[in-house]
């Protein structure tokens, strides 16, 4: 699928910045763990290992930035406390189908079509749109034409993946694979997520009643911010070996 030079190729300049494949893969957790947490019912393992491997306590992406911070902080008061997960899981769950499911209405809609779209509609050119970005890639999401691509949840684990592939590209000395993920990480950050996520956000806040999905809102808008600033254009990678 790809021609690209895999050695010997010249470091590519579209990006002034310079990275490490451990920053990369750094990014590709964060995103990893958002995308769970918003696609996927609250589940008990899920919520103990944020804990137990010490994800909230050593938050790979921005720790210190402001939103990350209060996230992390609500995250973890409400988690990490003993039994607290067992206590806290079916409120979580009822929180999460009102949330992003819906009995009468979806409080909190996923998708990006449904804030965008003309007349807010289910697979409109919004999906069809990052389902290109995928397929671009080779991608595909599990239950294509059954529900829409343009999920948050996708939306970060195509980010994720980027991620993770520019950092497998940067340790094999790939510096134009690794260009062609992160230019295309932050095309479609800027063309996706960055455009309709801050609506999301609101309805969550507007709507949650748990410190646990406040937490992940605040959270979801510090590493996309972070995000956003890793890929600004005239960023780089490093063309140092990865030792």
């Amino acid at each position: 699928m790809n021609n690209l030079p895999t050695s010997g190729a010249e470091a590519p300049t579209t990006f002034a910045g310079r990275f490490r494949s451990e920053e990369l893969h750094a990014y590709a957790l964060a995103l990893k763990v958002q995308a769970m947490a918003f696609y996927l019912p609250p589940r008990e393992p899920f919520l103990t290992n944020l804990c137990v491997e010490a994800l909230l306590a050593d938050w790979p992406l921005a720790p210190d930035a402001p939103d990350v911070a209060a996230g992390l902080h609500l995250l973890r008061t409400t988690l990490c406390e003993k039994n607290a997960v067992q206590a806290l899981l079916p409120a979580l769950r009822a929180e999460y189908t009102a949330l992003f499911i819906g009995l009468e209405r979806v409080a909190a809609p996923p998708w990006e079509s449904v804030y965008l779209s003309r007349d807010h509609l289910l697979f409109d050119e919004q999906t069809l749109q990052v389902r290109d970005a995928y397929a671009a890639f080779g991608l595909q999401i599990p239950h294509i034409d059954r529900e829409p691509d343009d999920h948050i949840g996708f939306e970060l684990l195509f980010l994720s993946h980027l991620m993770q592939q520019a950092a497998h590209a940067l340790e094999s000395d790939n510096y134009a694979e690794a260009e062609r993920c992160l230019v295309a990480a932050h095309d479609f950050l800027h063309a996706h997520p960055l455009q309709w996520v801050k609506l999301f956000v609101e309805r969550i806040e507007r709507h949650a009643h748990t410190d646990y999905y406040r937490g992940m809102a605040l959270l979801l808008t510090g590493v996309l911010t972070a995000l956003a600033t890793m890929t600004r254009p005239g960023l780089r990678v490093d063309p140092t070996p990865q030792v």
